[in-house]
């Protein structure tokens, strides 16, 4: 009879079914290589071809071979992911089979002794076997880990950005990989993360990045986004990017998710630090990577997502909102605001949900604002746009600009944190989201 050999099931995953995946992924990749080749060959075929219309076929050809190199070499990435995995899959079955052997020697140990004595001999093994169990769940464990960082690595080397070109025919989804020099100063950032030095660019995740520097701007928010941050490294040991922890799940919306995504890229028109690619850089790509529509707007898209969403993305807990519809915020409604940021409660303010004709032509409302050196200036509001709130009292509300600096009417730019009364900031700011850090 088994006693201690059914406390302990079957290791998930089968080895020969992940080698047989990695196989054919492979497979793809060379044929996309085999693909590259074509396109060159291609190329080569009209050496003469002169003019415009040559010009145009050579740019066309020069992203096509992007594109295919970047397909190749992902293919190859999930190949090489899945063959570690599976050995990885096979060595805990084994180390699993060994603790099923185990159990069953104390089952027949156990099944050997007379009726009289299998009380007394159960309790004598069930220290060891409460230890090989302990054995068996910790390999549970780790598979479960390789499983999710196996799924990060596909998910990154699989990745396809959709194309975004603005206005000026800019590609708004370019992406290049991050250095040594990145790492080691994201690395430093860390250990000491500075809000202030959050510069958005060219995509329009202002929501985002805004949610990320409330969040950012206290102690505790600190912690939390730098324990949502991994170092991952390649086969030989070297750091090649960040495993990152997001709640997001953008193809189940209404399940609460949690997901591990693999950032080894940084969007080149992304936000940015002083010095380069910080650890917003960071958190931006992965939460671009997890949305089908990349950099886009609307509901598959990183642009345009609502503060409650972001905050709970970043979080995994749920927000709220306190409305003034570009009209006035009461007594109750600022004493909420203020109480948030007492309490360190990250919060955003939104110039939506306000009256038509609060925004000029050109989107812009220009307002006397106080500066952290304590001048007066007039700086442009932009609507549509959110702002990072980094303190509220009876005076009025201080914000930062996820830009990292604010427009004046004199085209100059200015230090990007303000304050305004709560008569200015009511009749602009139309929304505000607050969350909570965990």
């Amino acid at each position: 009879m088994s006693y201690f050999n059914n406390l302990i099931g079957d290791v998930p995953g089968d080895p020969a079914e992940v080698a047989r995946y990695a196989r054919e992924v492979r497979a793809a990749g060379e044929n996309a290589e085999e693909a590259y080749g074509d396109l060159r060959h291609s190329e080569r075929a009209v050496p003469d071809w002169q003019g415009a219309s040559a010009n145009a076929f050579q740019s066309a050809m020069s992203e096509q071979k992007s594109a295919v190199t970047r397909l190749q070499d992902g293919l190859y990435m999930a190949a090489s992911s899945l063959e570690n995995y599976g050995y990885i899959v096979a060595e805990f079955k084994r180390l699993a089979a060994n603790v099923q052997g185990e159990l069953e020697k104390l089952d027949a140990q156990l099944s050997s002794v007379p009726s009289w004595q299998e009380a007394a001999t159960y309790m004598a093994l069930s220290p060891q076997v409460a230890l090989l169990v302990d054995d068996y769940n910790r390999y549970l464990t780790s598979l479960e880990e390789a499983a999710d960082q196996c799924g990060a690595e596909l998910r990154n080397a699989l990745d396809i950005e959709p194309v975004n070109y603005n206005d000026d025919g800019v590609e708004i989804g370019s992406q290049r990989s991050l250095t040594e020099r990145d790492m080691e100063r994201i690395n430093n950032q860390l250990k000491d993360m500075a809000p202030e030095d959050i510069n958005q660019r060219g995509i329009g995740d202002c929501t985002y990045l805004a949610g990320l520097g409330s969040v950012m701007q206290y102690p505790e928010g600190q912690e939390w986004l730098a324990s949502c941050i991994t170092p991952h490294y390649d086969a030989s040991g070297k750091q090649d990017g960040y495993l990152v922890t997001l709640y997001d799940d953008p193809l189940h919306p209404d399940d609460d998710a949690k997901q591990q995504v693999l950032v080894t890229d940084v969007y080149t028109r992304g936000v940015k630090g002083s010095n380069g690619p910080s650890v917003v850089s960071v958190f931006e790509s992965a939460y671009g990577q997890l949305h089908p529509g990349g950099t886009l707007g609307g509901p598959d898209g990183i642009s345009g997502n609502s503060g409650t969403e972001v905050f709970k993305d970043i979080t995994g807990l749920e927000a709220t909102s306190v409305l003034g519809m570009g009209r006035e915020y009461d007594s109750e409604k600022r004493a909420a605001i203020i109480e948030a940021s007492r309490n360190h409660q990250p919060a955003i303010a939104s110039t939506t949900v306000v009256p038509d004709g609060t925004f000029d032509s050109e989107g812009h409302a220009t307002v006397t604002a106080s500066l952290p050196d304590g001048s007066q200036q007039e700086i442009f509001l932009n609507g549509s746009h959110a702002y990072t709130i980094v303190s509220a009292d009876a005076s009025g509300v201080t914000l930062r600009n996820p830009w990292g600096h604010n427009d004046t009417p004199s085209d100059s730019a200015v230090d990007g944190t303000f304050h305004l009364s709560w008569d200015t900031f009511s009749r602009y700011y139309g929304q505000v989201d607050i969350g909570t850090i965990p």
